[in-house]
């Protein structure tokens, strides 16, 4: 009996263990790329402000987009990760505003091709730093379903003696009391 219970905490706390792992592997990957994306603007941007290559609007525009990824990654380096909240999720993306300020259409290139590449990094490290928001929104909408065809269904009870006496002739007033013809 012993053996069994022990048995079972083992492959629980193996599954607990298992799924933090996952978790941790999953932000370690996003930020990973987020980190990379970051390295190699600011290596184009080296290197054109070396050149000479580099307008002065694509300068502004990638200090922006710099200072916009360090503050995710400053946001991601405070938390593990969080349950997803809508009132926290828009105050990460004013701050995110904040900080990358007006980013202007980019006439280098490869600046252009690192700028998308950051919003992939950053739709990355959002579901990376939200464990099982599929699932979460998936339940919301089932309940939400669920609890509308529930009324639907209570509606349907309650409405079916009035369709009833209508089918029969009987007009019927205002909370069910008969109406005088």
């Amino acid at each position: 009996m012993i053996e069994v219970l022990l048995l079972t905490a083992l492959i629980l706390h193996g599954l607990v263990v298992w799924l933090r792992l996952r978790e941790m592997r999953r932000r370690d990957v996003a930020l990973f790329h987020l980190h990379r994306v970051q390295a190699r603007l600011m290596r184009v941007v080296s290197d054109g402000v070396k050149s000479g290559a580099l307008s002065r609007p694509d300068y502004n525009s990638a200090r922006r987009l710099m200072d916009a990824l360090d503050a995710l990654a400053a946001e991601c380096r405070k938390r593990r990760s969080w349950m997803f909240n809508l009132r926290e999720f828009r105050r990460l993306l004013l701050d995110y505003g904040k900080a990358g300020g007006e980013i202007t259409p980019l006439e280098n290139p490869e600046l252009r091709a690192l700028c998308e590449e950051a919003a992939r990094a950053r739709a990355l490290v959002f579901f990376a730093h939200t464990p099982f928001l599929r699932s979460r929104i998936a339940l919301i909408v089932a309940l939400r379903l669920g609890a509308a065809f529930s009324k639907n269904q209570a509606a349907a009870k309650f409405t079916r003696p009035l369709r009833d006496a209508e089918r029969f002739g009987v007009k019927v007033g205002f909370f069910g009391e008969t109406a005088s013809a």
